[in-house]
């Protein structure tokens, strides 16, 4: 039987200060783990469906512009079903649009401004369909007069706030 001698036993040298900084040094470590696992979660959410289906997902719009083809405003329609949207036929594809988007497309179009629905993907835009406003009218949507005279009122030119795009397009339109 083999037994131990003292001199086999070798003691830290400074084991408190070896300790605390070796456990300063493991949370940095799952810190920045934790930090790289959720940046590469977000990469992961943002590119997957990418990767998945060899494509990034469709978000489609009505874009309104002014007749020199300048960016005026848009409003976003979907595919889908949502809560307090309407389903709507534009150039022979169903669509779901709140109401006051087709009110604001018969504002924009009495205004003057051409309108497409377009179809965004990444950096790439695809016109679907021209004139929408003529497709598809608010007296289309079966709207209690009540609800439709209290949606004028609230789009009228007196309400109306700056657009917020065309703010940002007009800030950005000398960069190229």
């Amino acid at each position: 039987m083999h037994t131990r001698t003292r001199s086999h036993l070798h003691a830290p040298s400074a084991p408190c200060a070896l300790t605390a900084k070796s456990a300063a040094n493991a949370d940095h470590r799952l810190w920045l783990l934790g930090a790289h696992t959720i940046l590469l979660a977000g990469l992961l959410h943002a590119v997957l469906p990418v990767a998945a289906f060899g494509q990034a997902p469709r978000d489609f719009y009505i874009r309104s512009e002014l007749s020199n083809g300048t960016f005026n405003g848009y409003h976003q329609i979907s595919k889908r079903s949502k809560p307090g949207f309407v389903k709507v036929t534009y150039c022979d594809q169903a669509f779901w649009v709140r109401p006051s988007t087709v009110l604001w497309t018969e504002t924009e179009a009495s205004a003057g401004r051409n309108l497409i629905v377009e179809r965004n993907r990444q950096d790439d835009r695809e016109v679907l369909c021209q004139s929408p406003q003529l497709q598809v009218t608010i007296e289309d949507l079966d709207i209690k007069k009540a609800e439709l005279d209290e949606m004028r009122s609230r789009n009228s030119p007196v309400n109306l706030r700056p657009n917020r795009m065309r703010v940002i397009s007009e800030a950005f339109k000398g960069f190229k």
